[in-house]
Parts: C-alpha cells; sequence; structure tokens
C-alpha cells in the first residue's frame, strides 16, 4: 500500500525502549514484500535527560525503577518470542 502511494520513506514513532522491536516488525513485513525499497527512520520518544544520569538513588528502589524494570522485562519477553 505504501509503495503503491509512492512512500519510500516511513517515520516509526514509539517508545525509546520500544524502537528495537517496532523497527524488527517493520524490516520483517517489508521483506515479505519484494522491491519494497522503503526507508524506515526511528524517532523514539520519553528519552529523558534525567534517566541518564548515574548516582547513588540509581540503587535504591523506586516506583519509576519497577516500571521501568518491568518495561524492559517485557520487551525482551517479547523480542525473544518474535512479536
Amino acid at each position: 500500500m505504501l509503495r503503491r502511494d509512492g512512500i519510500q520513506r516511513i517515520v516509526v514513532v514509539t517508545h525509546q525502549m520500544h524502537i528495537p522491536r517496532a523497527l524488527r516488525a517493520f524490516e520483517v513485513a517489508l521483506e515479505s514484500e519484494p522491491g519494497a525499497a522503503i526507508d524506515i527512520v526511528a524517532a523514539g520518544v520519553d528519552a529523558r535527560r534525567r534517566d541518564l544520569a548515574f548516582g547513588w538513588r540509581g540503587w535504591t528502589t523506586s516506583v519509576h525503577g519497577f516500571r521501568e524494570t518491568r518495561y524492559a522485562v517485557h520487551e525482551w519477553l517479547a523480542w525473544v518470542a518474535g512479536h
């Protein structure tokens, strides 16, 4: 459908942690379409600068930490399962 409309580049906008899995899904879909030369550009959202800081609070438990861990495990399991 994209190729038919002359689309040559798409931007995948998703959560920063979801990008690897989302890109793989698009690449697999394009592989099944011979001649579908479409560039895929990743645009991750929710990449917070404060998450990059490393300090003693990074070693303590927090609601934010549990949420991030849960999401990371979810993404990893989905990657392994191939979804």
